[in-house]
């Protein structure tokens, strides 16, 4: 009687425990990744910044935490570490404040000195109305503020079951509707590689300032480019619940801050 007494309590401290290991499991998904995994393997197409944005981190970190130098070159393969080591005070110097864009991970073959420069996935070549682009530097006024403009005009739509939905807005519009530059300033990521996105760009504005632009049907420039303001990047595609949108971000030092704050009110 004694052990059969003691046999219902087991089965419910056993039960208690699968419980909170399928709990710590399921932290795995897109809402816990980033507590579980601690270490990223570089793929073909990523950049230093791709994988800082996907994190919610800033790509200064993920840098000096791997002692990644300029021109932050990745290789397909690479393990990375996404949190700061141990004896980072020690064992690390301070990132440089001013740093060029990191290349796209190459091919081993480029990372030996054979075949081509590696070059972003799924890149289009300039439209004819993007040449002298290059030209165009990021800049400031005299208080060192960004000034924002609208990448599209619409509505803003809800869309609560995607999971990158509160990390920015979804304006409305039309498939092919031009995708404009908030701001100046260097592309640093134009591909699909980051989940959710779709087709993405990314644009640095500062040492602080990104802005991304998701669920394009077409990209309108390259990794590297330097973009002017109002200068069009991309084309408007289709997002969840295939409604014609375009999913906005603006990060700073890594973390996604709500655009409203920043963006005119004014479209």
């Amino acid at each position: 009687m004694g052990r059969a007494a003691h046999r219902p309590a087991r089965l419910l401290i056993g039960a208690c425990a699968a419980v909170l290991i399928a709990a710590a499991l399921s932290a795995c998904g897109p809402a816990g990744y980033r507590w579980i995994s601690q270490r990223y393997v570089v793929r073909s197409g990523d950049t230093l910044y791709s994988i800082a944005f996907s994190h919610d981190l800033d790509f200064h970190d993920v840098a000096r935490w791997n002692h990644i130098r300029p021109p932050y070159t990745i290789y397909p393969g690479e393990t990375l570490r996404l949190t700061p080591p141990p004896n980072l005070a020690t064992a690390t110097q301070p990132a440089p404040q001013a740093a060029p864009a990191p290349q796209s991970a190459p091919s081993p073959q480029s990372a030996h000195g054979q075949g081509t420069p590696p070059v972003a996935a799924n890149a289009p070549a300039p439209s004819a109305s993007n040449q002298g682009a290059s030209a165009a530097k990021p800049s400031k006024d005299h208080a060192g503020v960004i000034h924002w403009r609208w990448p599209v005009r619409g509505r803003l739509v809800k869309t609560p079951d995607s999971p990158i939905a509160p990390k920015g807005i979804n304006i409305g519009g039309h498939v092919g509707e031009p995708v404009r530059a908030t701001a100046p300033g260097k592309v640093v990521y134009s591909g699909n590689g980051l989940k959710g996105y779709g087709r993405l760009i990314i644009v640095k504005h500062s040492i602080r300032y990104l802005s991304a632009y998701g669920d394009n049907s077409k990209l309108e420039v390259r990794e590297g480019e330097h973009v002017r303001r109002g200068q069009i990047i991309a084309r408007m595609g289709l997002g969840p619940g295939q409604k014609p949108m375009l999913h906005f971000e603006i990060r700073r030092d890594g973390k996604p801050v709500n655009p409203l704050d920043f963006l005119p009110s004014h479209k």
